[in-house]
């Protein structure tokens, strides 16, 4: 079993580099083509909760157990479904054809440089 102090570190590392500019993109680019939408609250919302769950993990004062880093995982996974299948489907039915393909063009435009996952200490393996 991995030890919770040596996942902490990883736990800062992601949402830097992965969930922090994820975040960033759709708070930026989607949630606003949407003002006031209860979906889009609800995406807001699960924004904060996860990262007041990353950063309670990457408190360096803080002990970390193992079901915290559950809870986050957990949490991360429910937003996840929760877009696939409930936000992005609602995008698509309330915007306009040319909307989403203008929001499709600035995301594209900015994932053409893929992020690698280049964390030195591959605990999961």
């Amino acid at each position: 079993m991995v030890l919770p102090e040596r996942m902490k570190p990883y736990v800062k590392y992601f949402w830097d580099n992965h969930l922090k500019p994820h975040f960033e993109e759709e708070e930026n680019l989607l949630f606003p083509v949407l003002p006031n939408d209860d979906l889009v609250e609800q995406a807001k919302a699960e924004h904060l909760h996860i990262l007041s769950l990353a950063f309670a993990i990457s408190d360096k004062e803080h002990l970390t157990t193992t079901d915290q880093f559950n809870i986050l995982a957990d949490a991360i996974d429910n937003h996840i479904r929760f877009e696939e299948r409930i936000l992005f489907p609602h995008f698509e039915n309330e915007l306009t054809d040319d909307a989403l393909a203008t929001l499709g063009e600035q995301l594209q435009q900015l994932h053409q440089e893929t992020k690698k996952d280049d964390y030195p200490d591959e605990f999961w393996l």
